[in-house]
């Protein structure tokens, strides 16, 4: 009887002679899987069988990180030892034998290995009196099958003898994992004895588990025999590729088919959604199992054949719960809960992953309360359970409850896992709840979720709609390779906030990246031209989806653009453009243009929109109360007044305004001075209205008051609001002290607004210029140097151009930095001669400093909205509009002077400021003077 000795040397071992093992390079017939990349850190978590996950992709497994082996066998590798390693006694050996005992020991080996269970599977090899290479074999591939690899090698390399069985366990276990593969070939190509085919499926199985299906291939076609183990792994390669007619192919030449391969088939089908050729396979099976009947029944659900999926499964001879489960979960598919309720009531036994699956379902229709109860009663849960009822929550908008649940589940234990994770950020993303989505954040990297691609993205998506870009940009950075969805939540966010520089910038990387744009990319890159003004790249863009054959713009894209040039004041050319539409205009589109008018009170093409609207839409008011604003706008007062009739007459009929209406109400009542109807409308919301209120409408009561002068009651108004006001409330009444300076109510707001803005500088700037206004030049000065000790954050006044697809920027006293100064400063010159020619008088109360008037006339000279239209006169050609845009209000003074400039130059000026648009036409301006 042969003594198990510790080292490679021993006799069984020489007969394995390890230098004579050929390299990789040698193997003439193995295919290797191109080289991999390094692994970035992964995110991933795994989500047990039988939860469902709704419509989320399920994470993939953890990965475990093993060296490469490059000379599998030929080293003497120098292993760290694992805990689970030990120091093997010397026992007695055999390479094989029938005993009871040692068979069953063999098995037990097994079984706690398939459990999880090393300790035991190595306590039980330990007391192994009589050990074979079988022993050896099944704790190798436990090693393997419980991610501990190098332990497993060490282990293979004591072997005292080896068999074939040996080296397959080494092939499956190294095929288990992508990074390893091409160790498994390495192991095939060792083997001293012709393979088996048992060994080169194993291989095959590892290249078809991680997608490299070329490889697969080749070595299929190279095995000198296979069986019908070998034909179903091929068979499921070609079938999880989407290749099914390779597949059916396949099937036909399998000389044996039995009913695994049958099924395997049968499911392929049904994801192709060939469920008719998937019936005829089934019903032509001699033999089926509950597996292929649950399959069938599965596919019809999955493709909305739910009744078909119900008569089969009424007639299925043999239900287990997971035919039952399966048939509930086609039921929350195709969204008929309530028959997923009945079929739930009826089943024998309520397994955890049914009870998942019927959470789902009541999460769907809204019913948490249901979701909710069925959660508690249940005495059994899986990670499943709980992200089924965060989900529920989540997509019902009771966000607090879903986080309160994640947390719950946390202090468990229960590791978060994929869908769960996904909803917690949507929850993070809604609340805006930075703190809690960096928890996640960290989660998730314990997790290992960093690896997939949606879980970045909504991991982005949640750092920008919580404001933080900067971390968004880094994770962004970090994650290869990137897909459209990550570059289009980088795109979208930084419009979103306003920075379409940016936006675009992201965009230009992801062309050179060669990443295509999609549909949504273009809706962000569209909205990212809107907001900086970039007419030209916007209509580049546009055209080029136009003319593309791959992406032709939808509804989505129009608006855009019908936006785009809204904003430019190019109302006409959106008109042209919806009415070159394909098809038909919505009313999400209409109402874009309804908008764009409103900016530039276009009453001619608002009317056209408006009936357009009512057609599409007859019982809404919001095209009367924007048609009522621009006729208000534009003096067109009598039709003003038809249109807030037709609104007073709908509220009579019982059509219920919406809080958007009445926001447009008020602000038509507020430009057109109409103070007592404004306090009818206001207080009959107040009484009468189903929509009482909101910091809205008290914004624009306050605005509409102050400007007609009546500050201290719109003071009283806000003192007796039920809710604290907020900045954008206290900033209103500011505006209008600032225009009646009226300098003691004015610090009072301002103190508010330092107490909800500490870090802003815009109420001692307006503070500073009301007591320049009343003359009180000693609070203005005391009141610049403490914002200058403060070091407060005060937005330097600044306006912009574009031309020739470049921004142009100008701030205010500082023309010297523009390359072009000399040819600016002789037009600003020139401007000045022509000004005064026609009777402009500087009006020194819009400078903020005590200087003597020659030195004001020079200031107010060069404000930057003048030098943008300065150097807009030198680079627009005549005919063209000349747009300019400003971040700050435009003074009283240049407002004046644009007046007479767009008269004596005989060209139009848009200005954008940060109220509104002003559109300046032969000595006029849009805003009739009321901005």
């Amino acid at each position: 009887m042969a003594r198990e000795e510790i080292g490679p040397s021993d006799r069984c071992g020489r007969a394995i002679q390890h230098s004579r093992v050929p390299s990789l390079g040698r193997s003439t017939e193995i295919s290797l899987p191109p080289p991999l990349g390094p692994r970035t850190p992964a995110l991933a978590c795994c989500i047990l069988p039988g939860s469902l996950s709704s419509t989320l992709p399920s994470a993939p497994p953890p990965a475990v990180h093993c060296r490469r082996l490059p000379s599998l066998l030929t080293c003497k590798v120098r292993l760290r030892p694992h805990p689970l390693a030990m120091r093997l006694p010397s026992v007695r050996f055999l390479p094989s034998s029938s005993a009871p005992a040692v068979v069953a020991a063999n098995a037990r080996i097994a079984s706690l290995a398939r459990a999880g269970n090393m300790e035991g599977a190595r306590a039980a090899f330990e007391a192994m009196p009589l050990r074979t290479t079988a022993s050896y074999n099944a704790l190798i591939a436990g090693y393997f099958r419980n991610h501990l690899p190098d332990t497993a090698l060490g282990l293979f390399h004591r072997m005292p003898s080896r068999d074939l069985g040996s080296f397959n366990a080494l092939i499956s276990g190294f095929s288990l994992r992508r990074h390893t593969l091409p160790d498994a070939a390495a192991a095939l190509a060792s083997i001293p004895v012709p393979p088996s085919v048992v060994s080169f499926t194993s291989l095959l199985r590892g290249y078809v588990r991680h997608g490299f299906l070329a490889d697969a291939i080749r070595l299929f076609h190279q095995m000198p025999e296979r069986n019908h183990v070998s034909y179903t792994v091929m068979l499921g390669g070609f079938l999880d590729a989407g290749r099914i007619d390779e597949a059916c192919k396949l099937f036909e030449e399998m000389p044996d088919k039995d009913v695994v391969a049958r099924t395997a088939m049968l499911c392929g089908y049904c994801r192709a959604g060939r469920t008719a050729e998937a019936r005829v396979l089934f019903d032509e099976m001699p033999k089926r199992n509950v597996v292929s009947w649950t399959a069938m029944i599965s596919g019809y659900a999955q493709n909305g054949k739910v009744n078909l999926a119900r008569k089969l499964f009424e007639v299925m001879p043999d239900r287990n719960e997971v035919s039952w489960t399966a048939m509930l979960v086609g039921y929350i598919q195709a969204g008929h809960v309530e028959d997923a309720e009945d079929l739930f009531n009826a089943m024998p036994e309520h397994p955890v992953a049914a009870c998942n699956a019927m959470m789902v379902g009541f999460g769907q229709r809204g019913k948490v309360d249901a979701a909710k109860t069925l959660f508690g009663k249940m005495k059994e849960r899986d990670d499943g359970t709980w992200s089924a009822m965060i989900k529920a929550y989540e997509q019902n908008e009771f966000l607090l409850e879903a986080l309160s649940t994640f947390r719950e589940m946390s202090w468990r234990g229960i590791r978060p896992n994929y869908p769960s994770a996904i909803s917690i950020l949507t929850v993070c993303s809604a609340l805006a709840i930075l703190n809690s989505g960096r928890e996640l954040h960290a989660a998730m990297l314990r997790c290992f979720f960093d690896i997939d691609v949606f879980a970045v993205s909504a991991l982005i998506t949640m750092y920008i709609k919580c404001g933080n870009l900067d971390r968004a940009k880094r994770v962004f950075s970090i994650f290869e390779p990137k897909d459209v969805v990550m570059w289009n939540s980088m795109i979208t966010g930084y419009a979103q906030h306003g920075l379409g520089e940016e936006a675009l910038s992201i965009f230009n990387d992801m062309r050179s990246a060669g990443m295509a744009p999609d549909s949504i990319t273009y809706i962000g890159v569209l909205t990212a031209c809107s907001y900086t003004g970039k007419v030209e790249e916007g209509r580049e863009i546009f055209n080029s989806m136009c003319t593309s054959s791959v992406i032709r713009p939808g509804a989505e894209h129009y608006s855009c653009m019908v936006d785009l040039l809204g904003r430019a004041g190019l109302v006409d050319e959106a008109l042209d453009l919806i009415k070159n539409m394909p098809d038909e205009p919505d009313a999400i589109i209409w109402g874009a243009l309804m908008g764009a008018c409103r900016m530039h009170k276009n009453a001619e093409i608002a009317e056209l929109a408006a009936r357009k609207l009512l057609e599409l839409e007859p019982d809404s008011a919001g095209p009367y109360v924007l048609l009522s604003h621009i006729y208000t706008s534009t003096g067109r007062w009598e039709d003003a007044s038809k249109m807030r009739n037709i609104f007073n007459d709908m509220r009579s009929a019982g059509m219920a305004p919406d809080s958007i209406t009445y926001i447009g109400v008020l602000t038509a009542c507020s430009y057109t001075g109409k103070v007592e109807e404004g306090r009818e409308i206001f207080n009959s919301m107040c009484t009468s209205s189903a929509i009482r209120p909101g910091a809205e409408h008290y914004s624009c009561m306050v605005d509409l008051l102050g400007r007609a002068g009546l500050v201290d009651e719109a003071l009283d108004l806000i003192k007796n609001m039920p809710d604290e006001p907020d900045a954008i409330i206290w900033g209103a009444l500011m505006g209008a002290c600032r225009m009646h300076k009226n300098a003691e109510i004015a610090e009072l707001a301002a103190r508010k607004l330092l107490e909800l803005e500490p870090d802003s500088a815009g109420p001692y700037v307006l503070l500073s210029h009301i007591y320049t206004s009343t003359g009180r030049w000693e609070d203005a000065s005391k009141m610049r140097k403490f914002i200058s000790s403060r070091n407060l954050n005060k937005s330097p006044g600044c306006s912009w151009i574009e031309h020739d697809k470049q921004v142009h920027l100008f701030t205010s006293g500082d023309i010297l930095t523009h390359p072009e100064h000399a040819i600016i400063l002789k037009m600003l010159e020139k401007l000045d001669g022509l000004l005064m020619e026609s009777g402009y008088s500087a009006d020194g109360s819009f400078v903020l400093h005590d200087i003597d008037e020659e030195q004001k006339v020079h200031s107010l000279r060069y404000h930057s909205e003048r030098q943008a239209v300065a150097y807009g006169l030198l680079k627009v050609p005549e005919g063209m509009p000349i747009r300019v845009m400003k971040n700050l209000r435009v003074c009283g003074d240049c407002h004046a002077a644009m007046k007479l400039i767009a008269k004596i130059t005989s060209r139009e000026i848009i200005l954008r400021d940060a109220n509104r648009f002003h559109h300046f036409k032969d000595g006029f301006c849009s805003c009739r003077d009321y901005w």
